[in-house]
């Protein structure tokens, strides 16, 4: 197995790791820019998520990426290769030197709204393919449930 070579869930693309990012809006709506601020990831290429800005605010060029328009438009968004589209110009230099090529976003809601993405990249364009953005599609929806029905304090004996 090469080193791009990993074990990755079925149904999920091949030939490559999986970078899995989430990303949140600012919780208390204090931040003018509506910067999509990192709250969480996981993966190779963690701390470019520091250098990266993403916007849900369309007419700021770091809001007219897959990041910015899946939150903003609450619809999944899918970029299988990034250097052939012109949306994702801004961030060309950062995914070139992280190898990143393809991306699937996908928005997080809570009471029905949209509020976060679940966010992953792929180092093969072309990675994401009808039975993989299902899956993603499957997996958001499911970390939306999970998160509207979330009660802190609560464990699985009170229930």
């Amino acid at each position: 197995m090469d080193e791009d070579q990993g074990a990755v869930p079925a149904g999920l693309p091949h030939g490559g790791r999986l970078r899995r990012h989430g990303h949140g809006l600012d919780p208390d709506n204090s931040n003018r820019n509506r910067d999509i601020l990192p709250v969480a990831s996981h993966g190779e290429g963690e701390d470019a998520l520091q250098r990266v800005t993403a916007s849900s605010l369309p007419d700021r060029k770091e809001g007219q990426g897959p990041t910015g328009t899946a939150l903003r438009e609450n619809r999944a968004v899918i970029v299988n290769d990034f250097m052939r589209e012109t949306g994702t110009i801004h961030w060309h230099k950062e995914v070139r030197r992280l190898g990143w090529r393809a991306a699937a976003v996908f928005p997080l809601l809570r009471n029905g709204q949209p509020f976060a993405v679940f966010s992953v990249y792929h180092r093969r364009p072309g990675a994401f393919d009808d039975e993989a953005i299902n899956l993603l599609r499957e997996l958001s929806a499911d970390i939306s449930f999970a998160l509207d029905n979330f009660v802190p304090g609560r464990t699985a004996a009170g229930l």
